[in-house]
C-alpha cells in the first residue's frame, strides 16, 4: 500500500491509475490540472477513481464528499486522502 501521508506518492498512484484506466497521456495529468471541471474526465471516471481510492487507501467516501474541491485535481485528491487517513 502506498504511503498514506506522502502526497507526492499519492499523486503518482492516482495519476498511474488514471493513465491506465482512462487512456490519458501523462501530459494531461499535471498535479494541479483541472480534470473534471475542464471535461478531461467525466462522472464515470470519477466513480472509478473513487472506488480505486477507497480500495487502495482503505477509506470510505461519502457521496457528499465528492466535490470539485476534493476531486478536480490530483493535488486535491491527495489532500483529501491525507486528511481522511490522518483524522
Amino acid at each position: 500500500m502506498p504511503s498514506k501521508t506522502n502526497k507526492a506518492l499519492i499523486v503518482d498512484e492516482i495519476r498511474s491509475f488514471i493513465m491506465e484506466r482512462c487512456f490519458l497521456d501523462e501530459a494531461l495529468l499535471a498535479e494541479d490540472a483541472a480534470l473534471f471541471s475542464s471535461g478531461v474526465l467525466n462522472s464515470a471516471d470519477l466513480v472509478n477513481i473513487a472506488l480505486f481510492i477507497e480500495e487502495i487507501y482503505s477509506i470510505g467516501i461519502d457521496g457528499e464528499e465528492v466535490t470539485v474541491e476534493s476531486f478536480d485535481t490530483l493535488a486535491n485528491m491527495a489532500g483529501y486522502i491525507v486528511k481522511k487517513t490522518t483524522d
